[in-house]
């Protein structure tokens, strides 16, 4: 996004259809829509590029969050006080409990990191825990919206 951002105070307007395109390919990205702190930086970037360069009002706009997988199952999610670096310390002093397992899961979807979080939730899902019906949920889930997003 910065360097979009050093590409617009250029002092020749050719490549403001390249920006355009990139910002474009940025508010459509999972990557950007799941993360909060990614949407934040987009707008801010897309309103510094828009002082230079005019932009159309829609890129002006936050990425819209994808729908999450975690909703309508009822599935706690991790607080706020606990990121991904604690839930995964302590999966790894305990590897055992699937609750957490669950919840590393959840912190990375949650984050963004959708590869770590399916690792996790197969992992669960394939157990013999009582857990593995809310990974196996939010699994149906997620593949269900890869597949509509796709379509």
């Amino acid at each position: 996004m910065y360097q979009l951002y050093l590409t617009s105070l250029r002092p020749d307007a050719s490549q403001q259809g390249a920006v355009i395109e990139d910002l474009r390919a940025l508010q459509r990205s999972p990557h950007v829509a799941q993360n909060s702190s990614l949407r934040r930086q987009y707008v801010i970037f897309a309103r510094l590029i828009n002082l230079r360069l005019p932009l159309p009002e829609g890129l002006l706009t936050a990425p819209v969050p994808i729908e999450d997988p975690r909703s309508d199952l009822g599935v706690r999610s991790v607080p706020e006080s606990q990121g991904v670096t604690d839930v995964e310390t302590a999966l790894a002093k305990d590897p055992c409990r699937p609750d957490l397992w669950l919840a590393a899961a959840l912190a990375h979807l949650h984050g963004g990191n959708t590869a770590r979080a399916h690792r996790l939730l197969r992992r669960l899902a394939a157990s013999r825990y009582p857990e593995r019906a809310q990974a196996q949920a939010i699994l149906a889930r997620s593949v269900a919206l890869a597949y509509r997003r796709a379509a």
